[in-house]
């Protein structure tokens, strides 16, 4: 359940110094959603680049190149482009290891799995606009282990192949709650006037097919 009250209240004080004249085009439809993260749609049309922060130190962690690769062959098979060096993306899966290895001669590891994504943000006051280039955090997972060095990077490798596999398993979900909140909105008569849908019968028919073809 919206509370609309509520969430009127926020949209106004943040979208008052943006007058709809600024706006750069008028699209064919638009829904404003409130309860998911319609950046979820863009995975997979877009690259990820992989990085890799390795904190770990007394030889915990051996091999953080494998962990690297391995993340971006679980990326590769499930469809999604894995940009180079020097070429373009907009997302990321980042790789962050904190570890050490106690007086006993067994290592402490933290894991950390952070998926983030880039866009812009922008304000406008009197016919002047600032726009910025924002990156946010999409999905993360985490865990700590302990054991022997013998077998710590592999156990490490895995971790964070079950973590991205995960990620990966979500998507799909993700991009359904998008859709299905857009076709309700779309579809309901007590919004808010500045929260209605501009034409909202060509936003379910265009959401409606695109999730059907999408599948």
């Amino acid at each position: 359940m919206y509370s609309w009250r509520l969430v009127v209240f926020v949209a106004l004080a943040v979208l008052a110094p943006f007058p709809a004249s600024t706006q750069d085009f008028v699209p064919k439809s638009e829904v404003m959603i409130f309860e998911n993260d319609a950046s979820w749609l863009g995975i997979g049309e877009y690259s990820f680049r992989v990085f890799v922060d390795d904190q770990v130190g007394d030889g915990c962690w051996k091999y953080p190149d494998a962990t690297k690769n391995a993340l971006e062959l679980e990326l590769k098979r499930s469809g999604i482009g894995v940009a180079g060096t020097d070429a373009p993306y907009l997302h990321t899966a980042k790789a962050i290891s904190v570890g050490y290895k106690t007086k006993s001669g067994l290592c402490v590891v933290s894991y950390r799995l952070e998926v983030t994504g880039s866009g812009s943000d922008f304000f406008v006051r009197d016919g002047h606009r600032i726009t910025s280039f924002v990156t946010r955090q999409i999905w993360n997972s985490s865990g700590v282990m302990t054991g022997p060095d013998s077998d710590m990077s592999s156990r490490i490798k895995e971790s964070y192949v079950n973590a991205i596999q995960s990620f990966l398993n979500t998507i799909e979900s993700k991009k359904m709650s998008v859709i299905e909140e857009v076709l309700e909105l779309s579809s309901r008569t007590d919004v808010p006037p500045v929260f209605a849908p501009l034409n909202p019968q060509a936003a379910s028919v265009f959401w409606r097919e695109y999730s059907s073809s999408n599948k």
